[in-house]
C-alpha cells in the first residue's frame, strides 16, 4: 500500500438498514416511527435483502481473481489489486480495520449510503446501532488509479454499484480521515 492508491467501495454501506428496521418492527410491533421517513420500506425490498444474504456473490470473486496476479506472476501494484476487505456488519468501521491492516491513512471523500433517509431516521432515533451494515457483496479494495478504472468497469458489468470513495494519504499511521 502506498500513497495515491485509491479506495474503491464495490456497493454503497447501509444495505441492510431497511432489514434491521423490520426486524425491530417484527420484534415491537407497536414501534413504526421509521417507516414514514423519505426512504418507505416495501417489503419487496426487505425480500431482496433476504435473498440476496443466501446467495453468494462469485462475479466479485471473478473480479478480484481477474485483477491479481497468476500464480507463477508477478506482483505489479499498477496492474493489481492491492488489498480487498469486507464490508458486511461493520460498516463504515471496516475502513478502520482495513486502515489498521495495512497501517495506512485513509482520506474518505464520500460514504455513498443506500436508504440514506431512513439510515439517518434510525440513527437519530438510536434504534439501530449501525446503519452503514451491508449485505454480502460489498467491500472495500484498495487499488492504483492506473487500475481502478478497469476494477470499476468490471464490477459494474456484474451489476455492483462501485466507487471511489478517497485515496490512500500515507503509509505511516494507522488513520481514517
Amino acid at each position: 500500500v502506498r500513497p495515491g492508491m485509491v479506495i474503491i467501495l464495490t456497493d454503497k454501506f447501509g444495505s441492510l438498514c431497511p432489514l434491521n428496521v423490520k426486524m425491530i418492527e417484527k420484534i415491537d410491533p407497536s414501534f413504526n416511527g421509521l417507516t414514514n421517513s423519505e426512504d418507505h420500506i416495501d417489503p419487496d425490498i426487505s425480500n431482496d435483502i433476504l435473498s440476496s444474504l443466501g446467495h453468494p456473490r462469485f462475479s466479485l470473486g471473478k473480479t478480484i481473481s481477474k485483477f491479481s496476479p497468476e500464480f507463477h506472476e508477478k506482483f505489479d501494484a499498477d496492474s493489481h489489486i492491492i488489498a480487498v476487505y469486507p464490508v458486511v456488519t461493520d460498516g463504515v468501521i471496516s475502513l478502520l480495520h482495513l486502515a489498521k491492516l495495512s497501517n495506512s491513512h485513509l482520506f474518505i471523500k464520500e460514504i455513498p449510503m443506500k436508504y440514506k433517509e431512513l439510515a439517518m431516521s434510525a440513527t437519530r432515533e438510536c434504534v439501530i446501532s449501525n446503519t452503514t451494515s451491508s449485505t454480502n457483496g460489498c467491500h472495500i479494495i484498495l487499488a492504483s488509479s492506473k487500475v481502478a478504472a478497469d476494477v470499476l468497469a468490471d464490477l459494474k458489468k456484474h451489476n455492483f454499484d462501485p466507487q471511489i470513495i478517497g485515496i490512500v494519504m500515507d503509509d505511516e499511521k494507522p488513520t481514517v480521515t
